[in-house]
């Protein structure tokens, strides 16, 4: 459990500055503290939103393991976390400077089956001095991620442009899903609206699916407004996301799901967007393949599937299993789309 035991909010008037002073402290030890001022606070013939700010941010969290309850346990971390920003800029555009580094510790995320481990955010000022530059590193399985982009604040709103990149990171490694990245994208948040763009290689998978499960769940874009509710809050909230991504199988992507095993390879453009389905543009192809059928193994000499700005789940297939004998020859041939064979 969470439990403060000195907390402290100040605020006063010293020759026309603004002081702001707030401070708590754990049961563990850890501490939260900050200081702003701002500057010409007094002069009431400046723009409030162009007032200088001056000031630092502390951090010495003593055990990260608390912090899962507040993430509804979300994520799980461990260890400690240090942090020390100083604040600058302007009341409209405050920009921060510093380090926030997890110390012998790491962050298990439970949805994908990941452990982050080394990170370590870095903010300063970027090259305009008009807003920050951001390092995010972070170490999950065999390999990295950084995440490295400027965020800045134009016409009260606030801009961000990023590179996402990694080599070899492990994005899931769950029971049925075990997924290696190498990722080159960019991302995009402007005029309150989202695009993330760019390329992922796949180098290594291994899919294990043994049970199929039917049931549909809502996007983040679909909004569900009781005609009694008119209110604001029944509209939408998030900032739409829109998302162009090219997804490319490596040498060694592997399945063994519903009696199908063998190697995939292929390319497929993901998008996505406010009230579109996810779909795909590319296809896929079954290397040394094998179908199961009622204990009998088949030989894959085709399979392939397609999509053509398809949804994901409901490509074109054009697969032969067979198996050949001296009298005969035993076979399957599925053609058609997924929805057609249900």
């Amino acid at each position: 459990s969470l439990r403060w035991t000195d907390t402290l909010f100040n605020l006063e008037m010293v020759d026309e500055r603004l002081v702001g002073q707030a401070r708590t402290i754990f049961q563990d030890g850890s501490v939260a503290n900050a200081k702003v001022t701002v500057e010409q606070f007094g002069d009431l013939s400046s723009s409030w939103q162009e007032l200088p700010l001056a000031g630092e941010i502390v951090f010495d969290v003593k055990d990260l393991s608390t912090l899962a309850l507040l993430s509804n346990y979300t994520v799980a971390p461990t260890g400690a976390l240090q942090g020390e920003f100083a604040i600058g800029g302007v009341v409209g555009n405050p920009r921060l400077s510093g380090e926030l580094r997890q110390i012998k510790g790491n962050i298990f995320i439970p949805a994908t089956g990941i452990t982050l481990e080394e990170l370590l955010l870095s903010i300063k000022p970027n090259q305009e001095g008009q807003g920050m530059h951001v390092v995010l590193d972070a170490v999950s399985g065999p390999g990295k991620l950084q995440v490295k982009g400027d965020i800045n604040r134009e016409q009260e709103q606030w801009q961000v442009d990023a590179m996402i990149s990694g080599q070899d990171f492990q994005a899931v490694h769950l029971p049925e899903y075990e997924i290696i990245i190498d990722p080159d994208l960019h991302f995009i948040f402007r005029d309150e609206i989202m695009h993330l763009t760019g390329q992922v290689v796949v180098p290594r998978a291994v899919i294990t699916i043994k049970e199929f499960d039917s049931a549909l769940t809502a996007s983040r874009d679909v909004i569900i407004v009781d005609s009694d509710d008119t209110s604001e809050k029944s509209r939408k909230i998030d900032p739409p996301l829109f998302i162009s991504v090219l997804v490319e199988m490596g040498q060694d992507v592997r399945i063994d799901s519903f009696g199908l095993q063998g190697r995939v390879a292929g390319s497929v453009m993901v998008k996505d967007g406010p009230g579109m389905p996810l779909t795909g543009k590319g296809s896929l192809v079954l290397h040394d393949g094998i179908f199961v059928l009622k204990n009998r193994p088949l030989a894959i000499s085709r399979g392939r599937f397609f999509y053509t700005d398809s949804p994901l789940d409901n490509p074109a297939i054009d697969v032969l299993a067979e198996k050949k004998t001296k009298k005969k020859t035993v076979g399957v041939i599925a053609s058609g789309t997924v929805s057609d064979m249900e």
